[in-house]
């Protein structure tokens, strides 16, 4: 059923507007995150996903994390809306949030599969519209079921645009 809807909320954000052009981007990201007692090693997150509009942006992502420290691991995805800014200089900034779905909940950071994925970046752009970042990702179930440490995760991201 996820499978289902996770495609056809690709085919939605790939089709152009009819009142405008809006861009489609593709989104990939690999980064290290640290959990809240500081312990070695760091955790691994990669991510990949898809995202349509202009100022206002819809995002769907899709991703893997690994924490060595308590040996856990999940798939993890999320829909989020926000917005990006650009700046005059080549630098933007974004702020996303929405839903998210842990497949493999654990029993010490995030219990659980519903959790909130909370998102903030900054980068440059070049002429062509791609985009390189650093982006703050936090997962969260809000306190809805415990344990609700969380997860923070710094991540490489690169944006390519489709159309």
């Amino acid at each position: 059923m996820i499978q289902k809807i996770m495609v056809c909320l690709c085919l939605l954000l790939s089709v152009p507007s009819f009142a405008h052009e809006v861009s489609t981007d593709a989104i990939v990201g690999a980064g290290i995150g640290k959990n809240v007692f500081g312990e070695l090693p760091f955790e691994r997150y990669g991510t990949i996903g898809l995202r349509y509009g202009d100022e206002w942006k819809i995002q769907l992502n899709g991703g893997y994390y690994l924490d060595p420290a308590i040996m856990e691991s999940s798939f993890v995805c999320s829909l989020q809306g926000g917005i990006e800014v650009d700046g005059k200089s080549g630098v933007w900034t974004s702020f996303m949030f929405g839903p998210a779905y842990l497949f493999s909940p654990d029993d010490i950071k995030l219990s659980g599969h519903f959790q909130f994925h909370l998102t903030g970046g900054i980068g440059i752009k070049d002429s062509y519209d791609n985009r390189l970042g650093i982006t703050w990702n936090h997962y969260s179930n809000a306190g809805f079921e415990q344990p609700n440490l969380g997860r923070d995760l710094l991540t490489l991201q690169l944006v390519i645009p489709l159309f």
